[in-house]
């Protein structure tokens, strides 16, 4: 019998404007349940325990850590961590993983969750090979 294991993951991020004005944008990244088939093939298709507590210190941090700085993430996953940094001002952002259904799915999560066009700061998913011999 077959089970869907997709899981939806939400989380809430305080954005502060350069007004200071607030408002609180609900963060939704799609992935898989962590001890599914899924994950048995590709580790980054779930949202690891890691990332609720790193997404939140950076929001914590934003004001010196994130505004209008430069972000790479090394194995981004479904890319909560990089999508929180993107909304709370970074310059740019870059996403990285190595396995290709990761990218698949944390491209679409990007684009779910953050509209390029309302505002100067860019995110773009890559994959980043570390067996990559030349």
């Amino acid at each position: 019998k077959d089970t869907d294991s997709s899981q939806d993951f939400h989380f809430e991020v305080v954005v502060n404007d350069d007004d200071n004005n607030t408002t609180t944008k609900t963060i939704r990244v799609s992935g898989y349940e962590l001890y599914s088939d899924e994950t048995a093939k590709s580790t980054g298709v779930t949202l690891w325990e890691g990332s609720i507590p790193l997404a939140k210190y950076i929001q914590t941090q934003s004001s010196t850590i994130i505004r209008n700085k430069q972000i790479l993430e090394l194995g981004a996953g479904l890319g909560l961590c990089g999508i929180v940094a993107y909304h709370l001002g970074a310059q740019n952002v870059v996403l990285t993983d190595g396995d290709t259904n990761t990218l698949k799915q944390m491209r679409y999560n990007v684009k779910k969750n953050c509209n390029s066009g309302s505002s100067n700061n860019t995110i773009s998913c890559q994959q980043l090979l570390w067996t990559d011999k030349k």
